[in-house]
């Protein structure tokens, strides 16, 4: 359990970015962290890896049983002996050694004792073996990124802190990282908490999400980042408007090449090239979803879910629908037209459809 309270402290002249932080966190999975640049992330993170700023106040910051700093008490636990493990956006490798090495001394020096089955597990699971002889210097962005997401594992933290860890990896390394780092936390048995402006990156890592901008929301993933996306889409169109929904693997049906996932107790079919192993978070493009007064016979299109419209709001020349399943929602784009022909009103039961080929794992 995470319990976190802080001020940072400013005035006219400073430079540092206002932040209120009261909150806790069970601790269990992944806790995504978001917000705009500038707004205190990485701030956040400094603080509970013990490297708090000058204009830090009002603290009372625990993990579990360990009281990691309260200012009223004047208890300040120092970065070492915190059960804590922190990946920087600059890698912290030790230049003058090799991979192995780097390796071996953050398990020596680690929190907890990993037992080798488990370190050469971890070599082999991010593909390192090739680097184990290089130096730090001989390496790519990429490659240095994958030591030190391994370096911060060696030391078996308790919790993890990533700070934009898959910056400097291709998309294809980017998707196959984060799978792999998902299952070794889960098997180690350590919490993360992951900064990343990729709501991708957040949707495929993270069981709930903490939104930082000058004071925090936390929630499920989903909930959180609905509500920015229709915030940010609404206000400037800059982006497509998308729902990200919670989601649980059913059957995968092979010679289809076609997964059924469940969503609020109702099935959806997801066209799948491969089996979508640890998927939790589907994306469905606002412009996908089309309304039905009543279902729909002899089409194509797989997927009709009962919902009800909720909410709705003009932007621009269209609609935003909110359309309420049991207990999460998602967006459709209609025009005004549409919107008067249909007689829509709050409350109202509709069909929602969207085809298989038009959602988005991760």
């Amino acid at each position: 359990m995470l319990n976190c309270q802080f001020t940072l402290a400013t005035d006219e002249a400073s430079t540092h970015t206002p932040l209120s932080a009261n909150f806790s966190w069970s601790g269990n999975g992944i806790l995504g962290i978001s917000g705009p640049s500038g707004g205190g992330k990485t701030t956040l993170l400094n603080i509970l890896a013990g490297f708090p700023p000058e204009n830090l106040t009002q603290t009372a910051l625990s993990w579990d049983e360990n009281i990691l700093h309260n200012s009223a008490q004047n208890n300040f636990m120092t970065a070492e002996k915190r059960p804590i493990s922190m990946v920087f956006q600059q890698q912290t490798l030790f230049p003058h050694i090799t991979v192995k090495q780097n390796l071996q001394f953050a398990r020596k020096h680690g929190y907890r004792k990993l037992p080798e089955q488990q370190f050469r597990a971890l070599i082999n699971s991010f593909d390192l073996e090739d680097l184990l002889s290089k130096s730090p210097e001989q390496l790519s962005g990429g490659e240095k990124n994958r030591v030190a997401l391994v370096q911060s594992l060696c030391a078996l933290p308790e919790l993890l802190l990533l700070d934009e860890p898959f910056s400097a990896l291709d998309s294809a390394k980017q998707h196959e990282t984060i799978a792999t780092l998902k299952k070794c936390v889960k098997r180690l048995n350590i919490s993360v908490i992951l900064v990343s402006h990729s709501f991708h990156e957040l949707a495929y890592m993270c069981d709930e999400i903490l939104f930082i901008k000058q004071h925090i929301v936390t929630g499920p993933f989903s909930d959180v980042i609905n509500q920015l996306n229709i915030n940010r889409y609404t206000s400037n169109h800059v982006e497509p408007l998308t729902t990200f929904l919670a989601a649980k693997l059913c059957h995968y049906h092979e010679d289809e090449q076609q997964a059924e996932f469940e969503i609020d107790g109702d099935k959806v079919l997801i066209s799948c090239s491969h089996y979508p192993e640890q998927i939790e978070n589907i994306e469905i493009p606002a412009h996908e979803v089309s309304i039905l007064l009543k279902p729909a016979k002899g089409t194509s299109i797989a997927n009709c879910l009962a919902v009800v419209l909720s909410d709705y709001q003009q932007s621009g020349g269209e609609i935003v629908l909110t359309l309420t399943l049991k207990k999460q929602s998602l967006y459709c784009k209609i025009t005004k037209k549409s919107f008067n022909q249909l007689n829509l009103h709050k409350g109202l039961s509709l069909y929602a459809q969207f085809k298989a080929t038009a959602i988005h794992i991760f």
